[in-house]
């Protein structure tokens, strides 16, 4: 079992050698296999068996089913030309044998420039959700049951309070795909003051969902001084202040 870590080991650090260390002017193409290289190194961290066949990763379980990883990188158009200024959104999806898609996990978009530092750290983010929300399925992976047994979902009353109808569903979708953790959302009250309640449920912090909440109103060119979101226990409110600004496409 040493030799096997250690030559898993090794051939990680001999993959991240062939990986310019600038890691700037990335093509797709290059930035996906960064990202195989990382995904794969965090299903072995949770000593989930692990076979990399010409950069297709499968992933089995503790009953030995085998399962196919893919990943994808969502960009609003495809080239093999260095873009310094393309996005793209990494998405991680898990499949099974009759190539039936069991999880999809994302984060939110990324310049294509990024560095290995957050190509890791998405990794980790997109890997533990993938590996919460194959245990919902009844999928587990030995030596860390407890972990993904153990499913402590917490309710956040959320409150989206000045934001239009379009805003607040352009919010609450991209909480549900983009955000890591989640588990399911609730409908709760709306009213015509522009104050609309959900019932949020996730196994991220408060802290991380306002975090990203931060990111989602940054990329849609809101300021500080455009909104402002207030957090106590298990509650959020997120205010919009300046009427003129609007989420997305919601003119």
């Amino acid at each position: 079992m040493k030799n096997i870590n250690l030559s898993i080991l090794i051939i990680f650090i001999l993959n991240l050698f062939n990986i310019n260390a600038n890691a700037n002017n990335l093509t797709i193409d290059n930035l996906n296999s960064k990202f195989l290289i990382f995904i794969e190194k965090e299903f072995l961290n949770y000593q989930i068996k692990v076979k990399n066949e010409d950069n297709q990763i499968y992933i089995y379980d503790k009953k030995n089913n085998k399962y196919f990883v893919e990943l994808n990188l969502l960009t609003n158009y495809y080239s093999n030309q260095t873009n310094e200024n393309q996005k793209a959104i990494p998405i991680l999806k898990v499949k099974d044998k009759n190539n039936l898609y069991l999880t999809s996990s994302r984060t939110l978009q990324i310049y294509t420039n990024v560095d290995l530092l957050e190509i890791e750290n998405i990794s980790k983010i997109l890997v533990l959700d993938t590996i919460n929300k194959l245990s919902l399925k009844g999928i587990y992976f030995s030596k860390f049951d407890d972990l993904i047994k153990d499913n402590n979902f917490k309710k956040i009353k959320l409150t989206l309070i000045g934001f239009s109808d379009c805003e607040n569903d352009n919010i609450i979708d991209i909480m549900i795909k983009e955000f890591p953790g989640y588990h399911h959302v609730e409908i709760g009250s709306s009213n015509t003051f522009k104050i609309n309640t959900y019932n949020y449920f996730t196994d991220s912090t408060i802290q991380k969902i306002k975090k990203w909440i931060n990111l989602v109103m940054f990329e849609n060119n809101f300021i500080s001084t455009d909104y402002f979101s207030k957090i106590n226990k298990n509650t959020f409110d997120l205010v919009k202040v300046t009427k003129e600004k609007f989420i997305n496409s919601c003119y």
